[in-house]
């Protein structure tokens, strides 16, 4: 993505990660669900409300390398993300904010069946090893 220049985009994604370090003080974020958060500030005319919610899990190169998400794994309700179609100042902080809740949620799984099969794996060859040593009584 990168040839020796900054692409416009990359450029944008850094300039919103500043933005949230700098000036999401003023803002309060609450977990609705293990995969939708609400970023609220209070206004003198009322509350303003945005909706992160993370979509998928994504490995393209057009991502913030410093929060370790692309441009597809959370979507806002700002102007920001719906007109530019980029990882907004909300996005980075939910992502500061919560950076274990963020991560992979279907990881879990995928792990664990990795884990099974390495373990299934593991003993047939311990048992193939017993065989051909002679070692095996009953099988």
């Amino acid at each position: 993505m990168e040839r020796g220049k900054l692409t416009a985009k990359i450029s944008t994604i850094r300039t919103r990660h500043e933005t949230s370090c700098k000036e999401m003080q003023a803002y309060t974020a609450e977990e609705v669900q293990p995969t939708k958060w609400i970023v609220y500030k209070t206004v003198a005319n009322g509350i303003n409300t945005y909706e992160v919610n993370k979509v998928k899990d994504c490995d393209c190169p057009i991502r913030c390398h410093t929060c370790q998400i692309c441009i597809h794994s959370l979507t806002c309700n700002c102007a920001d993300y719906a007109v530019r179609f980029t990882i907004c100042k909300y996005i980075h902080y939910i992502r500061q904010k919560f950076p274990f809740m963020v991560a992979n949620v279907s990881n879990e799984t995928v792990l664990l069946v990795d884990e099974d099969s390495n373990r299934l794996r593991r003993e047939k060859e311990k048992e193939a090893n017993l065989k051909r040593k002679g070692k095996v009584f009953c099988t």
